[in-house]
């Protein structure tokens, strides 16, 4: 017969096995990004990123406390967001938001978050038919939004793919640099690229691009973060609001920079990097004919 010491021991790892997933860093390759930072929405930038998954555990990734919470009730009007948990950290810095929550999966009489420290579970509690969890980072020191994608640990050894690097000339003939190597001296510079992680099918954004002319830096974008400016969302430190940045409607193409170069032959080097520190390079001459 069992002694009670030993039943209670029993009792204790048992508890303590049902428990660990609880308050265990999570497992991030269990989602899938399905919608990225600063994606093409149709009219507007993404803010955050939708993470898809069906009851799939997510933890607070530092200490917090509960600022705002919302329940999706069945008498209420349908709230977007659906369950949506709003949580600051101690430093008081920033907040992160977690929306699409899965129905009765949070206590919400919790007041305060431990780091990896359990929260509840992905689900569809808005508008979305497919089980996911949106998740959104607010800098309120600086008053911005950050790509939540920093804070998400995937594996990710895949570089990111150059598609294409074109101008649209002042004749509106789109001219690839990957397929000639003339073009008029005047015009708008896009590309045409994306990124992937490991074991993922899905084509996300990139974090930077960075154009060279004649080892010169051309522009930069960079997908870290974006400000509001009257009423309307810009990538940080540059000037392009999404109808700047989206300017042909067609997946994962964005406006570099507007040039008119000098007649002559030019370098030009883009290099197009990842989260993950993974980058991918493209390097051509192509000659500037007068017009």
């Amino acid at each position: 017969m069992m002694s009670k010491y030993m039943y209670r021991l029993v009792c204790c790892l048992f508890l303590i096995i049902i428990c660990i997933p609880l308050f265990s860093q999570d497992d991030d390759t269990s989602f899938s990004i399905v919608s990225q930072f600063a994606d093409n929405q149709g009219t507007h930038f993404q803010t955050g990123i939708d993470l898809q998954g069906g009851n799939v555990p997510f933890f607070a990734k530092e200490d917090c406390e509960l600022v705002f919470i919302n329940k999706k009730r069945p008498e209420s009007i349908h709230y977007p967001c659906g369950n949506l948990i709003m949580l600051q950290n101690r430093t008081l810095n920033q907040r992160y938001h977690y929306s699409s929550i899965a129905d009765d999966s949070y206590d919400e009489r919790i007041l305060n978050y431990s780091k990896n420290e359990f929260i509840g579970l992905s689900g569809n509690s808005g508008t979305n038919d497919e089980q996911m969890l949106h998740v959104e980072l607010e800098d309120i020191e600086h008053n911005r939004l950050l790509n939540p994608a920093a804070f998400f640990d995937m594996p990710d050894t895949k570089k990111p793919v150059i598609n294409d690097l074109f101008f649209i000339d002042i004749h509106n003939r789109e001219i690839s640099l990957l397929q000639t190597k003339k073009v008029i001296r005047g015009g708008k510079l896009f590309i045409k690229c994306c990124d992937y992680i490991d074991d993922k099918s899905s084509a996300l954004m990139p974090y930077q691009i960075d154009v060279f002319i004649n080892g010169e830096e051309l522009c930069s974008l960079n997908f870290e973060s974006m400000d509001k400016r009257n009423k309307t969302f810009y990538l940080s430190e540059s000037e392009k609001d999404f109808f700047a940045l989206y300017q042909i409607n067609s997946p994962n193409v964005f406006f570099l920079k507007e040039q008119y170069f000098l007649p002559g032959l030019l370098g030009i080097k883009v290099v197009v990097k990842d989260f993950a520190g993974n980058s991918k390079s493209y390097i051509t001459s192509f000659r500037v004919l007068p017009n």
